[in-house]
């Protein structure tokens, strides 16, 4: 297991900070060992990191590329590499995808023009503000919503870096914020153009079926096997030759391409519908006759029966994962012998990869330069005349969405994607709510609506009571104590919640002697106040409130004009002393129960 190397400030000058960061991540272990030039403008990780594309080196530009922002150079630059290098070093003998270090310095080039902007030389100095114009700057440069989300993230992890190292002269916290694609629904805006509509699957349709040249024949086959499996681009320039695989001959031919996933999936015989099979027969004959003359030069000079004017990126192997050699691949071919316009003389003592570059520039063209897309070449628009731009990710969206309509399992539907995690179905989901639930409809059929009982006011009260009444002295109570104790302490005849039922003797007996109870504390209450204790008179005001209410109730459950099993409820009086358990004493004071002592004379 890699050990990881945390970077840790020794001092509290921001300076000298920096000098230790730097100083401690030349001197990293696989920094000795690597190819790795510290001053160079670009790094190569080869061997440390995954390219973006195949046959393509993983390159960190510090200067140039393409971008257009200012190189990072002096003591900004030399921060940038450092931030690289121990990034390399958290998890050294995993290779991660170029992407990790290549948005942190992108963004890092576009923070250095804004603090040119500023007239912020050192990184010390950077502040908040700062980062907040970088990314005002990135998303004012329009672009994909999505990808500007993420390379705004990624200015977060520097900004990090540069806390955790001590190296700006003021510590803050900053963030982006929370994602906004987080808080949508599951489907936006930024999703309308990642999946195929059906006029663009028909005019695709179009052009595999009138493709001629080899460029338009090996372009459309491409497609052709995208449409049949959910699979990445780079899969399929990495495919063998003898990819194809039958299986279970009796069972109808179930067939399938060997397959090695990209991202972290397992190799797996990726199965094709039963009526894509001639589809994929097709497209696989088309692409293996335009390359076979490739593969036959390779096997030659693999037997040293011939030899190469110029040996290909990685002989004898494809770069790439899968580890085929040249003599066995599917996608190779003669420079100038099928991605071109015109008649050009194809260079038939060399062998090259086909690139990804090449199959997008005969998907879109090439704009500003002769070479024109392979729909373009043959005429094929969609109905409302504009031209047909279509990008080989489109068909993987629109297999998930019919997988996901068809309620495949998303277990399966991972599988055959070459996805390591479910999680990554939801990406790819397209279909929209009205979508779902026309088919939950087709399924299910339309069921009318159970109807919705409406309860009486009187049905409603007693259901009420039934939920929450309990027993007391008095009668009953209907307020809820599941979740709060009673905020009268048991004061019940001074409580709304009460309810008396005319013709409980018992209950009737016990409001009798809770009267004479309060009426003989009256009478000791005046004769104390008579022989001086003080009080408030609101006090007293207390007890005649209370024995005038119990005097009514007793009234009105003895009364002969009230008929047996009446519920009687306490009506609704003046403010009475409550519990307040948020901030006790309040609810006094809104009340106006605080006694009044502004006549009370000084002790």
């Amino acid at each position: 297991m890699a050990e990881i190397i945390t970077f840790r400030p020794r001092s509290e000058d921001c300076d000298d900070n920096l000098a230790d960061y730097v100083a401690a991540a030349r001197y990293l272990p696989f920094m000795a060992a690597s190819a790795i030039v510290w001053e160079a403008p670009a790094w190569d990780l080869t061997g440390l990191a995954k390219p973006e594309r195949a046959g393509q080196p993983p390159l960190v530009n510090f200067e140039k590329g393409r971008s257009k922002e200012p190189a990072l150079d002096g003591a900004f630059g030399a921060f940038a590499r450092a931030y690289v290098a121990f990034k390399i070093a958290e998890e050294f003998g995993r290779q991660r995808q170029i992407g990790k270090y290549t948005k942190p310095v992108m963004m890092m080039r576009v923070l250095a023009a804004v603090m040119q902007e500023n007239g912020v030389a050192e990184p010390a100095d950077i502040t908040p503000a700062l980062l907040d114009a970088a990314v005002d700057r990135i998303r004012a440069q329009g672009g994909d919503p999505y990808g500007v989300e993420q390379r705004a993230k990624a200015l977060e992890w520097v900004a990090q870096a540069l806390n955790a190292a001590g190296v700006v002269r003021v510590p803050f916290e900053w963030s982006i914020g929370r994602r906004r694609f987080a808080m949508e629904s599951r489907l936006s805006a930024y999703d309308d153009d990642r999946n195929f509509t059906r006029d663009e699957l028909e005019a695709v349709t179009e052009a595999f079926v009138n493709a001629r040249t080899p460029r338009q024949q090996v372009t459309t086959a491409v497609l052709a096997l995208l449409c049949c499996a959910p699979a990445r681009i780079a899969e399929v320039l990495e495919l063998p030759v003898d990819c194809d695989a039958v299986l279970d001959p009796g069972d109808g031919f179930q067939a399938g391409l060997r397959w090695w996933p990209k991202k972290g999936g397992a190799p797996q015989i990726k199965f094709i519908p039963k009526a894509m099979v001639p589809v994929v027969q097709e497209a696989l004959a088309r692409i293996k006759l335009h390359t076979e003359s490739a593969r036959r030069l390779a096997r030659a000079v693999a037997a040293g029966e011939a030899k190469f004017v110029k040996t290909p990126k990685g002989w004898p192997f494809l770069p790439g994962d899968a580890g085929i050699r040249y003599e066995r691949a599917l996608m190779v071919a003669h420079p100038l012998s099928i991605f071109v316009v015109g008649r050009v003389t194809p260079v038939s003592d060399r062998v090259e990869p086909i690139t990804y570059h090449q199959i997008m520039t005969a998907l879109q063209g090439s704009p500003g330069r002769p070479s024109t897309s392979i729909f373009e070449q043959m005429d094929i628009r969609l109905p409302d005349g504009s031209p047909l731009i279509v990008n080989t990710h489109k068909p993987r969206h629109y297999l998930n969405t019919i997988a996901g309509k068809a309620s495949v399992p998303p277990a399966d539907t991972a599988l055959w994607s070459g996805r390591k995690s479910l999680r990554q179905n939801s990406t790819y989901d397209h279909e929209t709510a009205q979508e779902l639930l026309a088919r939950i409809r087709k399924a299910r059929g339309v069921e009318s609506l159970a109807p919705i009982p409406i309860d009486s006011e009187t049905a409603f009260d007693i259901a009420q009571i039934k939920e929450t009444a309990h027993t007391t002295p008095f009668g009953w109570c209907v307020q809820s104590l599941r979740q709060n104790p009673c905020q009268m302490f048991g004061e019940c005849l001074n409580c709304t919640h009460l309810v008396c039922i005319k013709g409980a003797e018992v209950k009737l007996a016990n409001i009798r002697r809770e009267l004479e109870r309060e009426r003989q504390l009256r009478t000791r209450a005046q004769e104390r106040i008579a022989g001086g204790l003080r009080a408030s008179p609101r006090w007293m005001e207390t007890f005649d409130r209370k024995i005038a209410r119990l005097e009514q109730l007793i009234a009105i459950l003895e009364s002969a004009d009230v008929v047996d099993g009446s519920p009687v409820l306490v009506a609704r009086m003046g403010p009475t002393p409550q519990f307040d358990p948020v901030a006790p004493g309040k609810s006094l004071a809104r009340t106006g129960m605080i006694p009044d002592r502004s006549d009370a004379s000084d002790e």
